[in-house]
């Protein structure tokens, strides 16, 4: 299973049009008001299933979603910043206890939203697709189905 946009023989899977650039920049608009960014993937098969592999940084479990339906494939990931002391204290929406409060010099992370999808091979068994989300690294695993698997055959004397 591979992007629309790689050129090797396992290109089955292709991207959505609405996720035609890869990796964090540049963001697609969103009627959200973060920013939408298209996560970097690598896809790869091999005789039993297609692998895909998804970068969602800052991402956590609860802010993820992956959905299969009629042969497409969506990934949804959001990415909220804590902000404020990264020691738990004070945020920047108002001071603690003792009156302190911190001010922000410098700020470039944004909170965001991570959207791809992909069109999937008929020959994916939806009943069978796996995911694992650690790290940041979303692991879909897309079984094919038993049908199209190659098989041996015995061949029996007469």
């Amino acid at each position: 299973m591979n992007d629309k946009h790689d050129t090797s023989p396992a290109a089955a899977v292709t991207t959505s049009p609405a996720s035609e650039t890869h990796g964090s920049g540049p963001a697609i608009p969103s009627t959200d008001a973060r920013p939408e960014l298209v996560p970097a993937v690598d896809i790869y098969e091999n005789r039993d299933e297609y692998l895909v592999l998804a970068d969602l940084p800052g991402v956590r479990q609860g802010g993820l979603h992956v959905r299969y339906h009629k042969g497409e494939l969506a990934i949804e990931g959001v990415r909220e910043l804590t902000r404020g002391r990264s020691d738990g204290g004070a945020s920047d929406a108002g001071a603690d206890a003792a009156g302190r409060s911190d001010a922000r010099a410098s700020e470039e992370r944004l909170e965001a939203v991570y959207r791809r999808a992909f069109r999937v091979p008929d020959v994916v068994d939806a009943e069978g697709i796996r995911a694992r989300f650690e790290h940041g690294v979303l692991e879909l695993h897309l079984p094919k189905s038993d049908a199209i698997k190659p098989r041996t055959i015995e061949v029996r004397s007469a």
